[in-house]
């Protein structure tokens, strides 16, 4: 039976994998899921391609994806599912209240994925690499934690590289068109919805990780 999106967002609710709302764990993220492993988050993973990809390679990890997208978040939850994939979780949550969701030092890793550019200068505190967000990415991450963000847009990587710059961080991977540089680590090239697109249409994938210091 096909589903149609008022269907698919309140199945969202009550499937097992699904987080609505604000889960009051903050801190306590790895008593919550029952085992101390490495928490990855995915931040707007909409319906779960790397994501699944990240745990179906690394299923000694917790794999968080967040969006603010029902629908989407149904589909990774279902597909997830599907393949028994038992520590994927889906929070329905906005970027916003981060720090609300997520103690100090409780993140192993970030992901940050073909976000939006919001190419306007009035809107520049909406990019997830701007000033304040890798701010609240610090305080997120554990000793030796590491932010990996990808993109197809050359202006917003500047951008994202001079702020990563500026701060407290070392850069450990970089590159101008990752999928012509095979040597990186293999999580590098697990592959959104996006950026298979991007790639059929030539364009490069850029991509950087790095650590704060």
């Amino acid at each position: 039976m096909r589903r149609n999106k008022t269907q698919r967002k309140r199945e969202f609710e009550t499937h097992p994998l699904a987080l609505v709302g604000h889960p009051h764990v903050a801190g306590r993220w790895r008593e919550f899921l029952g085992a101390d492993a490495p928490l990855v988050l995915e931040l707007g993973c909409g319906k779960g391609d790397f994501l699944l990809q990240y745990a179906r390679s690394f299923p000694q990890s917790w794999l968080l994806g967040l969006d603010v997208k029902k629908e989407r978040l149904w589909k990774a939850a279902t597909r997830a599912a599907a393949e028994g994939l038992s520590r994927v979780r889906l929070l329905r949550e906005n970027i916003l209240i981060l720090e609300q969701v997520f103690g100090p030092q409780e993140l192993d890793e970030i992901w940050i994925t073909f976000p939006d550019p919001y190419p306007k200068k009035a809107h520049e505190d909406r990019r997830l690499t701007a000033a304040h967000f890798l701010a609240a990415y610090r305080r997120l991450l554990r000793s030796g934690g590491r932010v990996h963000f990808k993109t197809d847009n050359a202006e917003l990587f500047e951008y994202s590289l001079m702020n990563i710059r500026s701060g407290p961080t070392r850069i450990l991977s970089l590159s101008d068109d990752l999928h012509a540089n095979p040597w990186l680590e293999p999580k590098a090239y697990f592959e959104t919805a996006y950026e298979r697109r991007f790639r059929a249409e030539g364009l490069p994938i850029r991509y950087v990780c790095f650590e704060f210091l």
